[in-house]
């Protein structure tokens, strides 16, 4: 990342988690402490990843609606798959291959 020359780091700057003003000691400084620093570090590792979109990575898709299951009436979340129409219909390699059905 190139370094904005208007921008000088050595200009005091409020510590991100006990919010004390410091003097950094170099561009990437970003904590008054070594403690705040670990703090930092603790947080970020408790905290889940959040996706742009607001979504965690392991969420899956946003559900639609959400149904009772016809078969044992328990909920359903039907999601909007995103696919291309030829995923979506497959061609079969051999016009004489017949696709298995479950029984």
């Amino acid at each position: 990342m190139p370094a904005d020359p208007d921008h000088d780091w050595r200009a005091e700057r409020a510590c991100p988690i006990c919010w004390t003003e410091f003097t950094p000691l170099g561009p990437r400084h970003r904590y008054c402490s070594d403690r705040c620093r670990k703090h930092a570090h603790l947080r970020r590792r408790a905290e889940p990843a959040v996706e742009h979109q607001g979504h965690t990575p392991d969420s899956g898709p946003a559900p639609i609606a959400v149904r009772a299951c016809p078969h044992c009436g328990n909920e359903v979340s039907i999601v909007a798959l995103l696919t291309t129409p030829e995923a979506a219909r497959p061609a079969l390699p051999d016009p004489g291959v017949i696709p298995l059905r479950r029984a």
